[in-house]
């Protein structure tokens, strides 16, 4: 599982062009009980002379370790849907704990919306990849956008608040991928929308959801 989780990052912190030295596999508390797939713990600090400082950590539900226990990205065009949905998991808990640790290091606050928004994209475009390198078949963009935009479902237990939040970053993310789709087209052209994509995770959640940058 480790060495899956390395390369999600890995693959995370080259997108983004961000400090990798920290290894969000380093962070995976395997004992801690969660009551979804995955969870990315936050806690202020109980140290007396650190109270800037946040202790995070990475937990995934037992059946969901197991499965990614067993994946290996060489054999993707294999893999079944609860195969790709515990990749989808674990790439948005670390997408959650890179965005929150580069942020962290800014010195800036971030909202919950921002995660989820980030974590959308960023399974969308690992999966976008590994299907468009690993896979055979269908075009690897009309796939994977209809699979986790279209035919995704919902953790219906979660309270109202947070699953409204999880729909309108879903939603945010649907249309910022689906206006830059033409970018996908090429590698040059798919560069241009990495940089695109650096500068919005740069921006603060006023400008990064502002009318003028949706659009």
């Amino acid at each position: 599982m480790k060495s899956l989780l390395e390369s999600i990052d890995t693959a995370i912190t080259n997108i983004y062009a961000i400090d990798g030295s920290l290894k969000a596999s380093d962070f995976v508390v395997p004992e801690v009980q969660t009551h979804q797939p995955g969870t990315l713990l936050v806690f202020q600090s109980s140290e007396p002379s650190a109270t800037d400082t946040l202790e995070v950590g990475i937990a995934f539900q037992p059946h969901i370790q197991n499965i990614l226990l067993q994946l290996v990205t060489n054999n993707f065009s294999s893999w079944n849907l609860e195969d790709k949905n515990a990749f989808s998991v674990a790439t948005e808990e670390i997408s959650h704990f890179r965005y929150l640790t580069f942020h962290a290091g800014q010195l800036r606050s971030i909202s919950q919306l921002e995660l989820e928004f980030h974590g959308e994209i960023d399974k969308f475009l690992l999966l976008f990849l590994l299907g468009k390198i690993k896979s055979t078949g269908p075009d690897s963009f009309e796939q994977t956008f209809a699979q986790l935009f279209e035919h995704s479902s919902w953790i219906h237990h979660l309270p109202t608040e947070s699953q409204e939040r999880y729909e309108q970053a879903s939603q945010l993310a649907r249309e910022f991928i689906q206006k830059n789709k033409g970018f996908f087209s090429s590698d040059e052209t798919f560069q241009s929308f990495l940089n695109t994509l650096r500068s919005l995770y740069r921006m603060s959640a006023d400008e990064k959801f502002s009318l003028k940058n949706r659009l």
